[in-house]
């Protein structure tokens, strides 16, 4: 996913540019709400974003 968005688009008021993305996943599991999903799949992107561009990171479920 990141490798796709992290090819050349063209935008026709700039011209050539790239787009990159800080990704957090988390994975649902039996009990826990939408909102603590949410929380821990936000959490994982701010990890993300911490590690440096374009990166992706996985929730810590222990958290």
């Amino acid at each position: 996913m990141l490798e796709n968005l992290s090819a050349p688009v063209h935008l026709p008021a700039f011209g050539e540019g790239h787009i990159g993305a800080s990704i957090g996943v988390a994975v649902a599991e039996t009990g826990i709400s939408a909102a603590e999903l949410l929380r821990q799949a936000d959490q994982a992107m701010y990890d993300a974003k911490r590690e440096g561009r374009n990166r992706l990171s996985v929730a810590d479920r222990t958290r």
